[in-house]
């Protein structure tokens, strides 16, 4: 699941709401270079994560929210960890 902000995608690491962030965050961290993937379409991008700290926090929040059916408040409900949005910015 995925939404658009421009030409970035953003992707939210939620795990369904678990406690624990979902590995491919914490690789994300170490190494946030990427492949992207829509469809058949292939391309390199870079990945940022974004908190709540982050001016942009709760407009991300809001796009990816709404264009999936509001299912990260919901997840963002049964956890205390902060569920952050990652920004998929293309490169190349």
């Amino acid at each position: 699941m995925y939404a658009r902000d421009g030409d970035d995608y953003l992707v939210v690491a939620s795990k369904g709401g678990d406690d624990q962030p979902p590995a491919w965050l914490l690789n994300l961290e170490a190494k946030p270079e990427v492949e992207v993937q829509i469809g058949r379409e292939r391309g390199e991008g870079r990945a940022t994560v974004v908190g709540s700290d982050n001016p942009d926090y709760q407009r991300l929040w809001k796009i990816v929210n709404e264009n999936n059916g509001d299912r990260y408040a919901a997840y963002q409900r049964l956890t205390s960890r902060e569920i952050p949005v990652v920004i998929i910015t293309p490169v190349g």
